[in-house]
């Protein structure tokens, strides 16, 4: 595809429909940031070697969920939101850890399809949070 922000075929395991807004299908202008959390995510794709679902990923500012904001959040920065079948989501999490991810968000409660991982890069220690 040719314009495009990036060559999506560095990250073999997910596509550019995954990774940009679903709210108006942009691509996250913040090039340094997200190439570096990609590059990041399918490290941990490879040593997990299971499939990821992108359930979420850019955000741009005008997303129903940023416009509830504040401020948009890490995900108009650069952070994803990723399913993994329940048995690998305990070994997905400490591997992020030991990798250097410093925001974990976790939602395993619920129906199947809406259950993820957050991961982002953010400054600042590592924190691990839940969701509602």
């Amino acid at each position: 595809m040719s314009g495009l922000l990036y060559d999506y075929s560095q990250w073999p395991n997910f596509s550019h429909g995954e990774l940009v807004c679903q709210h108006t299908g942009l691509e996250n202008p913040n090039i340094d940031s997200f190439t570096s959390l990609m590059n990041w995510v399918q490290g941990l794709r490879d040593s997990v070697g299971v499939p990821f679902k992108v359930t979420s990923c850019y955000r741009h500012e005008t997303h129903p969920y940023e416009v509830k904001k504040l401020k948009p959040g890490m995900h108009n920065i650069a952070a994803i939101d990723i399913q993994v079948p329940i048995e690998h989501a305990h070994e997905l999490v400490r591997l992020a850890f030991q990798r250097g991810f410093t925001g974990i968000g976790w939602k395993m409660h619920g129906a199947q399809k809406n259950r993820f991982i957050h991961l982002d890069r953010r400054v600042g220690p590592q924190r691990i949070w839940t969701y509602p």
